[in-house]
């Protein structure tokens, strides 16, 4: 349990354990959480450390204790099902906001999609050159041609609407 919680201050002490109580922070079993608490860092088997819902700003929800498992609301809004021996913190990660702010430059941009395995940046067929892209051309920004392939076009010739069953706007 490694994350910072959001809402601490200097000296306050973070226990874990079954008596810990249910304060910002504290490292507790699933069973004893109520319904609705904010919890993060969830662990999936008891005793892994915790594997769930660390990224920042994020938090999942208790939803409800039923037939000897605890149900939990993850970020992605799905609801999964563990023991209730599994460990969380309460309260939700440090650094909410962090996507509120702009990429200023380029390659603030480059090296975050690069971290991803992302392509960056992505340049539209009609501004390449001819050798580079079937659409592109130096004379006006058109395509030229029909944007849907043969469907035994070799690749690089596969651009644009590959495989299409229809086209245009839906009637």
């Amino acid at each position: 349990m490694q994350a910072a919680p959001g809402h601490v201050y200097l000296n306050q002490n973070v226990v874990a354990g079954v008596n810990a109580g249910i304060k910002e922070g504290n490292v507790v079993p699933l069973k004893i959480v109520p319904d609705g608490t904010s919890i993060y860092c969830l662990e999936i088997i008891p005793g892994d450390g915790g594997k769930l819902v660390r990224s920042a700003g994020t938090f999942a929800k208790v939803v409800s204790k039923a037939n000897n498992m605890v149900l939990v609301k993850l970020p992605s809004g799905k609801i999964k099902e563990f023991v209730p021996d599994c460990r969380a913190s309460i309260g939700e990660i440090a650094g909410a906001g962090r996507k509120e702010k702009p990429f200023v430059k380029a390659g603030k941009k480059y090296y975050a999609m690069k971290a991803k395995n992302r392509l960056y940046p992505i340049v539209c067929g009609v501004a390449m050159n001819v050798c580079n892209h079937p659409f592109g051309c130096g004379r006006g920004r058109h395509k030229g041609r029909k944007t849907i392939p043969r469907r035994g076009a070799p690749p690089g010739a596969k651009v644009g609407l590959i495989a299409a069953r229809r086209t245009g706007m839906k009637r």
